[in-house]
């Protein structure tokens, strides 16, 4: 069964019994963000954890009346806003993003900033002088400004360097360029403090998908930079994952696949138990054993239902690779491998079998069909 994104706390997952205190919470948490980023008063800015938290409450409610989560997750916003209108989540949100946009716009977006988002040579050098400085001050002794005007005078209505404290500024060319560094510097470590406090709101918009999130991120280009790295990363990680998963159900695939033909061949040895599924003959014909879905069978290094040859050495299980002596192992008749008394019934649990109390499979399908893959 595929995993909902994002998972939800336990706290915070709703069902018919809970569902009213939750969507109490749930208003009581857009009642905060409704007084952030207000233009009067304290400008107080949503923490991660309040977003996060009314993400988790949004997906919550929506899962008690639907199975799939819709991507990206600002659909699920818009379907809750529909059915529980009283809560105007989308409207509140859209406030919050407006109010967010206006702030930033004020603000404005640093020169540096700009700088890095144009790109091109002589603005990474720049760039690269400018942290050399910001990590040792006595750098800037090293460094031959002037090759730099170009890049300072991108923004400049002369096409010159301008010092923001005297345009008309008589000073040497060097010691204009780096005066007027040492300004940009200044006027981008003004905005650090917004940029921290206002980067939980860039991430989450941006993450669940919202339609304005691209307008927020013109503000600041490392922060855009540093999201979009980490969508990049998410969206690897969760192909990854699909990766996995597909392999994963092939693999089980295979295994109920080879079973059934090496069944067909085997016929002979299997013995129909009523009740108990099947039971399968050792080489002598002299021991039974139950057969578990997959074509494993429980064992003991010692007890001699398998010949020696056919045993791994040095007898590891095939998930944890552990050599470790255990209660009992699992032996798959077909791919003469071992599991051990954890990894195989965890395994048998993914695929969506149910266990007795010792791990054991229970059939829930004739053993010459194809089982559960979820």
């Amino acid at each position: 069964m595929k995993s909902r994104k994002p998972l939800l706390p336990l706290v915070y997952c709703a069902n018919k019994l809970n569902r009213r205190r939750v969507k109490k919470e749930l208003i009581s948490d857009l009642e905060i963000i409704t007084r952030c980023c207000q233009p009067q008063g304290r400008q107080t800015w949503p923490s991660a954890a309040l977003l996060e938290r009314i993400e988790h409450m949004v997906f919550s409610l929506y899962a008690t009346e639907s199975v799939k989560s819709p991507s990206p997750a600002w659909k699920c916003f818009r379907l809750l806003h529909r059915r529980e209108q009283g809560l105007n989540i989308v409207v509140r949100i859209d406030s919050l993003v407006g109010r967010a946009r206006h702030r930033l716009e004020k603000v404005g977006e640093s020169m540096l900033s700009k700088l890095a988002r144009q790109g091109g040579a002589e603005a990474g050098k720049l760039l690269r002088d400018i942290e050399r400085v910001k990590n040792d001050t006595r750098a800037a002794k090293e460094i031959h400004w002037t090759q730099h005007e170009r890049a300072l005078a991108r923004f400049s209505r002369t096409h010159s360097v301008e010092l923001a404290s005297n345009p008309n500024s008589a000073l040497r060319p060097e010691i204009r360029c780096y005066t007027r560094t040492l300004e940009l510097i200044v006027d981008d470590y003004r905005r650090e403090p917004l940029r921290r406090v206002c980067r939980p709101l860039l991430e989450w918009v941006t993450r669940i998908g919202h339609p304005k999130a691209g307008s927020l991120l013109a503000f600041d280009y490392a922060i855009e930079c540093d999201v979009k790295r980490k969508e990049d990363a998410s969206q690897k990680e969760h192909a990854a994952r699909q990766r996995e998963n597909d392999a994963r159900r092939m693999r089980w695939y295979r295994e109920d696949k080879n079973f059934i033909k090496w069944r067909e061949k085997s016929k002979s040895k299997i013995v129909r138990v009523d009740g108990e599924g099947e039971c399968v003959w050792d080489e002598s014909f002299r021991e039974l054993r139950k057969i578990y879905p997959g074509g494993w069978v429980c064992i003991q290094l010692n007890d001699g239902f398998v010949s020696a040859d056919r045993i791994p050495d040095p007898p590891i299980c095939q998930f944890c690779k552990k050599p470790e002596i255990e209660q009992f192992w699992l032996f798959n008749l077909v791919s003469n491998k071992l599991g051990c008394d954890l990894c195989q019934p965890l395994e048998w649990i993914a695929r969506g079998y149910d266990t007795t109390r010792d791990g054991l499979a229970i059939w829930s399908h004739p053993p010459d069909k194809i089982g559960p893959r979820r």
